[in-house]
């Protein structure tokens, strides 16, 4: 399974040479913030030998940001740019093995591919090898795929919109491209479910029934379970109403479990165990439930097989902030402190998790 690093940023800095004493004390100006660039999205291979991430450049003349696709060599210290132009990438990741790199991107097709018509176009799937060659375009489905996660099998899940509808084609030859806000109509036929796709034989199999619209999924590493928000209303944000749905799809026997049906707020992230047999969530617990804008972030447990939910006692009531990574036997979180975090790790132990500081000087930032 691959990890996310969300502290990476650290060890891009290691990488470059600093300014000297005399311009790092230079105050920063309005073109100094806007014309920075960022590293982003950083994910490290399974080895911890190599990095892949995003690097954001300003470009002036468009008036935008392009990300760039990077590998970084961590042993070297050396970073290559796997991809060019100006359209940009996203979602980066390792394939099983180790070697195959993907990402997302609007690029055009390759030479001789057919593009999708204008108003089919979207983020596709890219692939290519970390030790050089051509991005291969994997998937090309009207709309774009919208988020993915590799399986240990080989196979992706991703999730994309079904065909247009017969309304939506309707609209088309009219030219009317008139949106309506929180329209019942659209929100169902604009919904994106969850697939799993076959690089090899670019075959495509949805794997979820109408739940409702997919907002956020995680799968586990061995591609058995899917923890994902079904959206109920396109109201939702505005009304408070008809809250998404958590559920935990097991995908070997086409069962669903419903997690946090007695609750309002609902949970904002999910991070699996390297060994599948549950996952974490980070949960905004608030004084009235569904009304979660000033909540504490807590974490919570969920057994895979049942979908059992356990807190997670943090030993501070101020609750977590990031980063947060999901360690073999537990995690390691950011908790919040006013404007500060504070690095804890959690052990996961008989009976519950306990909790070690982690000390040094970047342990509280």
């Amino acid at each position: 399974m691959q990890r996310t690093i969300v502290t990476a940023c650290a060890l891009f800095a290691a990488q470059i040479v600093t300014a000297s004493d005399e311009t790092a004390m230079l105050p920063w100006t309005v073109d100094d913030f806007v014309d920075q660039e960022r590293a982003t999205e950083w994910v490290l291979s399974d080895d911890g030998a190599f990095a892949l991430w995003i690097k954001q450049t300003p470009d002036k003349k468009k008036d935008e940001r392009v990300s760039a696709l990077m590998l970084t060599d961590v042993a070297a210290g050396t970073h290559v740019k796997l991809t060019a132009g100006n359209v940009s990438a996203s979602a980066p990741a390792f394939g099983p093995d180790g070697l195959r790199a993907t990402y997302l991107s609007r690029r055009d097709p390759p030479p001789g591919e057919k593009p999708l018509d204008e108003e089919d176009a979207g983020s596709q799937l890219w692939q290519l090898d970390r030790r050089g060659g051509d991005a291969i375009q994997l998937t090309s489905i009207p709309g774009g795929v919208t988020s993915y996660a590799w399986c240990d099998d080989g196979s992706i899940l991703l999730v994309a919109r079904e065909r247009r509808t017969r309304r939506e084609l309707e609209l088309l030859e009219k030219k009317d491209d008139t949106r309506v806000i929180e329209a019942e109509a659209p929100f169902r036929d604009e919904a994106k479910q969850l697939f799993r796709f076959d690089p090899k034989k670019r075959e495509l199999k949805r794997v979820t029934k109408d739940y409702g619209p997919v907002e956020q999924f995680a799968a586990s590493p061995n591609g058995r379970f899917v923890v994902a928000l079904h959206a109920q209303s396109p109201s939702y944000e505005a009304e408070g109403v008809d809250p998404p749905r958590c559920l935990l799809h097991d995908l070997t026997n086409d069962s669903s479990v419903e997690v946090f049906a007695d609750r309002k707020n609902r949970p904002r992230a999910f991070y699996w165990r390297p060994d599948s047999l549950g996952f974490y969530c980070i949960y905004p617990e608030s004084t009235v439930d569904g009304e979660d804008s000033g909540a504490v972030f807590l974490v919570k447990h969920i057994d895979a097989d049942s979908g059992d939910v356990t807190d997670v006692p943090l030993d501070w009531e101020r609750g977590v902030n990031s980063p947060f990574v999901v360690t073999a036997d537990g995690f390691v979180a950011g908790l919040a402190d006013g404007v500060h975090r504070k690095l804890v790790r959690y052990h996961r132990e008989v009976g519950g998790h306990r909790r070690q500081d982690v000390t040094g000087a970047d342990a509280v930032r």
